[in-house]
């Protein structure tokens, strides 16, 4: 599946869900750098 496709799709779906989704993603990723800092 191409990027461009991808993004076409997430354009038309800009819905809550997507919103929550990547804002959720984002804290996992903050989440994961501080859990493997302390290891």
């Amino acid at each position: 599946m191409s990027g461009r496709g991808l993004n076409r799709e997430i354009k038309q779906e800009n819905s809550w869900e997507n919103k929550v989704f990547f804002g959720l993603y984002e804290k996992i990723q903050i989440v994961l750098k501080i859990f493997l800092k302390k290891i």
